[in-house]
């Protein structure tokens, strides 16, 4: 597991912070994102289109006893789990597709990503092909680290999950992050990627 500094500058494919997450109602979210709005801007991703918000389609991994999904819920507190995620409802090119790791090592949460070219979503579909990836991004720690879990925990694609962000970032701190998420959608993967 790769854990990022907190201190040192993060690249683009690693992440490191403390997160919390809150369910809102409606007012109580009105109230907040005014509140927040005294000391923060929208990050530089949303759209205006989407009311300053953006999408988010995330792709997860797990095996038949949903082990990452249950190691979650039960509060593991030293957890990893994988999924490929891209910033719209579909999949295009000129938009970029990501493989995550993300995880949590007591109290902090990390991410580990490496950009992917569209051509190779298929290999996601099947677990007998994951192991090509490995010729494809040679010496990249992340995809060797999803191979082995896929192979170890017979990881599948197994849960698409939908949501639209609106995203502030502190004026005075920018590892200072506050998200609204929104119109959340849970399916099972109907996956269509061509080899």
């Amino acid at each position: 597991m790769i854990l990022p500094d907190l201190m040192s500058p993060s690249s683009e494919n690693e992440f490191s912070r403390y997160e919390f997450k809150y369910l809102l109602n409606a007012n109580q979210r009105e109230s907040v994102e005014n509140e927040v709005q005294n000391f923060m801007e929208y990050d530089g991703h949303v759209r205006i289109d989407l009311k300053s918000s953006y999408y988010v389609r995330s792709l997860y991994f797990d095996n038949t006893e949903a082990t990452h999904f249950y190691e979650k819920i039960d509060g593991v507190r030293v957890r990893k789990k994988f999924r490929v995620r891209t910033y719209d409802r579909n999949i295009e090119d000129r938009l970029p597709i990501y493989l995550e790791e993300k995880g949590r090592f007591i109290e902090r949460t990390y991410k580990n990503r490496i950009k992917l070219n569209h051509e190779h979503l298929a290999l996601f579909e099947n677990p007998e092909r994951h192991a090509e990836l490995l010729k494809l991004y040679s010496n990249d720690e992340v995809i060797e680290r999803f191979v082995f879990s896929s192979i170890r925990h017979r990881l599948l694609p197994r849960v698409l999950v939908d949501y639209v962000r609106r995203p502030y970032v502190s004026n005075y701190d920018l590892n200072f992050r506050v998200t609204f998420d929104s119109e959340l959608e849970v399916s099972t993967p109907q996956l269509s990627y061509t080899a």
